[in-house]
């Protein structure tokens, strides 16, 4: 009999503390669901604005496109998304240029940054993997004259690397040229008149090849899945806001909506 009873008391004692240590875990829990929850719903509130902000904002302020090739900047241009008006893009002015590089090897292109909505920087690596094996490129915006003209994408990593992309390039479009009376040095200088007729410097041929480049690019693969398989250093968007942190972490499908 007392041990009956002695056995219901020491059960209720039990009883009581189990119920008030699984209170205060249900309690210590529920803490942690409400702040994952508020946490959570104040990041999607500010990924969904900063989705909203890019989509409106991307295609109409100004952006600047650089190329590097690991921590040289090899040519830029500014662009509103990714166009450039229906014009051939004007590379940045060649102090300009060091300036910017100065800045990225510094990691302070903050310094710029209120110039534009984004600095986007692509290694000459990511067109070593993502250019087609034909490159089209079309000097002219407004005409059909030299349009479709196809280069391998060795050619044209080359001409985006060379020291003189000109040049470079001449190599190839004239390795194969029926030559006709012109001796070869003839239609070397010719083809660079022409050329430097619409483009007024190796600087912008340079960038209009690059865009050529990053057009067929992107036109192959949304920005975003771009982003997400090459952010290390291939791929740097300056500002890295919310979207672009949340990209590396989405699955591919969803990215290809972006």
């Amino acid at each position: 009999m007392f041990e009956t009873i002695a056995f219901i008391i020491l059960f209720i004692i039990a009883f009581g503390i189990l119920f008030k240590v699984i209170k205060s875990v249900m309690k210590v829990i529920l803490i942690a669901l409400l702040i994952i929850l508020f946490v959570g719903g104040a990041l999607g509130f500010l990924l969904y604005e900063d989705v909203k902000d890019f989509r409106a904002n991307f295609g109409k302020e100004p952006n600047l496109m650089l190329l590097k090739s690991g921590n040289d900047i090899l040519t830029g241009y500014e662009a509103k998304g990714f166009d450039t008006g229906g014009k051939m893009p004007q590379a940045l002015a060649p102090d300009m240029l060091v300036n910017v590089e100065q800045l990225y090897k510094s990691s302070q292109l903050k310094k710029i940054s209120g110039d534009y909505y984004r600095i986007m920087l692509f290694d000459i690596d990511l067109f070593s993997k993502e250019l087609p094996d034909a490159v089209e490129i079309q000097f002219s915006q407004n005409s059909t004259d030299n349009a479709g003209q196809n280069i391998s994408k060795s050619a044209m990593i080359g001409i985006l690397n060379s020291s003189q992309p000109l040049e470079a390039y001449l190599d190839v479009a004239l390795e194969n040229d029926e030559q006709g009376n012109n001796t070869e040095e003839q239609s070397r200088n010719m083809a660079r008149e022409n050329i430097l007729e619409q483009f007024n410097t190796t600087d912008n041929f340079r960038a209009a090849m690059f865009k050529a480049s990053l057009d067929q690019v992107t036109e192959k693969k949304s920005l975003m899945l771009l982003y997400k398989r090459y952010n290390k250093d291939d791929f740097i968007i300056y500002p890295k806001t919310i979207m672009f942190v949340a990209v590396q972490r989405l699955p591919d499908i969803i990215l290809r909506f972006f």
